[in-house]
């Protein structure tokens, strides 16, 4: 077998990419392997002690070729459905043999080869076919990308609507600045008898109000 098919079918089938410290007994009890040497493994595999590890812990060249397959997936196609249809080359196409998936992804724009590898690491449950089940992760994948989408677009929005508040605001302390020059003629002058008649070093946010209103001014007078 390959690092990316170990990885898919007994740490991570549900593509989360990252890999507990009971998700490695589970898989290695799986494997058949029994060692004493189990707790070696998770200290080398968890080197930066954040309590998980991911394929690229294991092998960077085969991460590298799944996480390629996967951006791909999310830029070719709707989700597993879709995915099943343009690869399977008919509207209803149910099951995909390894001839069939190597041929459908190269036909819609893959060109990056180990298409063998990539069937065998989508076919989780060994059954030497694809189904939209093997797929699901894809839909999971869009609906991420989506959610990271409206998230990124709605902080542009908050960031402008701040950008034009600050604006305003600082439109506004220079309209209030040539307000004390012309009644007052100095802000020294401004601070001592409108803002702080009794002198004190600052003002609180009552007490600006309070001197604004006594002598009359507003944003739009």
């Amino acid at each position: 077998g390959t690092s990316l098919v170990a990885w898919r079918c007994h740490f991570d089938r549900a593509n989360n990419k990252r890999a507990s410290k009971s998700d490695l007994y589970k898989a290695l009890d799986e494997l058949g392997h029994k060692g004493n040497d189990i707790p070696v493994l998770w200290e080398a595999l968890d080197a930066d002690g954040c309590g998980e590890f991911t394929l690229q812990d294991i092998d960077e060249g085969q991460a590298d070729i799944w996480q390629h397959f996967v951006d791909w997936c999310k830029r070719s196609f709707a989700g597993s459905a879709h995915l099943m249809h343009k690869v399977g080359g008919e509207p209803q196409a149910v099951d995909l043999s390894k001839a069939r998936f190597c041929q459908g992804i190269r036909n819609q724009g893959w060109d990056r080869e180990n298409e063998s590898l990539l069937f065998d690491a989508l076919d989780v449950n060994r059954r030497s076919k694809l189904s939209v089940e093997e797929f699901g992760w894809l839909d999971v994948e869009i609906k991420r990308l989506h959610r990271k989408m409206e998230a990124k677009q709605q902080a542009l929005v908050a960031e402008a609507w701040q950008d034009r508040q600050k604006k305003k605001a600082r439109a506004l302390a220079a309209e209030f600045r040539r307000h004390l020059l012309k009644r007052y003629g100095s802000y020294i002058r401004a601070w001592r008898v409108a803002l702080s008649p009794n002198d004190g070093p600052s003002l609180t946010k009552k007490q600006f109000m309070k001197a604004c209103a006594r002598q009359g001014w507003n944003a739009n007078s």
